[in-house]
């Protein structure tokens, strides 16, 4: 019914348009559930943003592997292993530090999720504001 190309191009926006809308709904989410009264609009915008990056990554790594393989059981199974693998990256099964294993190591050096982590976290308690150090400790 469609060529390829312009169907790829019509996947790839939908999906776009999709992923921009669940990045600020969680960070409305957290904003609002841990009770950050002290939080800047910037603050809520540059957390968004960090989220919608790391959203369109993963888009765009579902979208590439979809293309490349055939089969879209093995697709799925080869997203899932590389979002683990990256989990490992970013320190939430394995150890990341100089002690750790030298693999995990360098998966954490390719992995989007450890910069997007360390970007949220830089965002919240790294600010000029100390937003979240400050609005716990009162």
């Amino acid at each position: 019914m469609y060529r390829p190309l312009p169907f790829y191009a019509a996947r790839v926006l939908t999906s776009i348009l999709t992923y921009m809308v669940y990045p600020f709904t969680v960070t409305l989410t957290v904003v609002w559930s841990l009770g950050m009264p002290q939080v800047t609009g910037s603050i809520v915008i540059s957390f968004g943003g960090v989220l919608l990056l790391l959203a369109l990554v993963g888009s765009a790594m579902g979208l590439s592997m979809g293309a490349l393989v055939p089969n879209a059981m093995s697709a799925l199974l080869i997203n899932q292993s590389i979002i683990l693998i990256f989990s490992f990256g970013a320190g939430l099964y394995a150890n990341t530090s100089t002690s750790g294993n030298p693999l995990v190591r360098f998966i954490s050096w390719i992995s989007p999720l450890n910069y997007g982590c360390e970007l949220l976290l830089g965002i919240l308690f790294d600010g000029k504001d100390k937003v979240f150090i400050e609005t716990t400790m009162d």
